[in-house]
């Protein structure tokens, strides 16, 4: 595989339009987002309820944002990506193809990435998750590459608006840890 395939597997950045998602049983605590499964041929994960998830893309991504309704910071967005086989690579590649990708739109070399750290989702797979922040120090993405035995990558991602209250901050940081916890890789 050439490195533009590589690159173009992993690339964060996804178009599309909505898809229908099905209900999740759900806490109906106000205080805790309802949450709605989204289950394709590659990975199944959990989206805040309200929130729409684009058709796959060619190079398998798929762009999830929220509603007017959802009663959350409507220029945040979160993104999946699926790269069959990928897995082989080096944890170093993966990083390192992903940064070309998600810096090349950063045309004022404003965002930083933080170093990479190895562990375990919830559901026991293998993860690298990073961090890009804005020139001020801020996180504006926060990125997790979920890695399956066979080789099948999964990597999901959250964009926080560098304007966005402390109170939303907090609630995307809840609901991007939960479509990780949730996260399957098929």
């Amino acid at each position: 595989m050439n490195a533009m395939s590589i690159g173009a597997a992993i690339m964060l950045a996804v178009v599309g339009g909505a898809q229908t998602l099905k209900q999740v049983k759900t806490d109906k605590d106000a205080s805790k987002p309802e949450y709605r499964k989204v289950d394709t041929s590659n990975f199944t994960i959990e989206v805040p309820a309200g929130w729409a998830v684009s058709d796959e893309t060619p190079w398998g991504s798929r762009d999830i944002r929220p509603s007017v309704e959802s009663k959350v910071v409507t220029a945040a967005s979160m993104s999946s990506m699926t790269g069959p086989g990928l897995g082989r690579q080096s944890w170093d590649r993966l990083y390192d193809t992903s940064l070309y990708f998600i810096t090349r739109y950063d045309r004022q070399g404003k965002m930083k990435a933080t170093p990479y750290a190895l562990a375990k989702s919830r559901r026991g797979f293998e993860t690298c998750s990073w961090d890009m922040t804005d020139a001020d120090g801020k996180v504006v993405q926060r990125h997790v590459i979920l890695k399956h035995t066979n080789g099948n990558i999964l990597a999901l991602s959250v964009k926080i608006p560098s304007d966005a209250s402390a109170k939303e901050r907090q609630q995307l940081d809840r609901m991007f840890a939960h479509m990780v916890d949730t996260a399957v890789v098929k």
